[in-house]
């Protein structure tokens, strides 16, 4: 956490080269996350895209004592949301995923990324509480269970 205060900190004093390291950082993660939810190349690179450039330009609302993980990882939720609005057309494949509203597919995705987000970590980007995070998670996993023992009995 120390070493993004750092960043942000020198990014805004105009080392501008430090923004390139923070892209490096999280860009992956980010792409993953959106991936997930798009399910579509070009429409995720496009919404990474303008995460990191509103990163960019609200950086200085970033608030330390939250993690910027937590921080980008919001807007990237946002973003999400305001492509999809703008963008209906969108063909969604047919799937679990597809079937849960966009704030319990984000707890599911945030969840399962390789970074190990925790539950108070998911409410903060989602703004939600932690309690919240915690059992809607159980909820889609129970929900997802029931569905796949349906599909196998059929």
């Amino acid at each position: 956490m120390y070493e993004d205060i750092t960043m942000v900190r020198e990014i805004l004093n105009g080392k501008y080269d430090y923004f390139d390291k923070l892209i490096y950082k999280y860009e992956k993660i980010v792409y993953i996350f959106i991936y997930a939810l798009v399910g579509e190349e070009s429409c995720s690179k496009e919404i990474c895209k303008r995460v990191f450039i509103k990163v960019y330009n609200n950086l200085y609302k970033y608030n330390i004592n939250y993690k910027l993980l937590n921080w980008v990882l919001n807007i990237a939720v946002e973003e999400y949301k305001l492509y999809i609005r703008e963008n209906k057309n969108i063909e969604v494949k047919n799937n679990y995923l597809n079937l849960l509203n966009m704030e319990d597919k984000c707890i599911l995705l945030l969840k399962k990324l390789k970074v190990q987000l925790s539950f108070n970590d998911i409410g903060e980007i989602l703004n939600i509480s932690e309690l919240s995070a915690r059992r809607k998670y159980r909820f889609i996993i129970q929900n997802y269970k029931k569905e796949s023992d349906m599909v196998r009995q059929h």
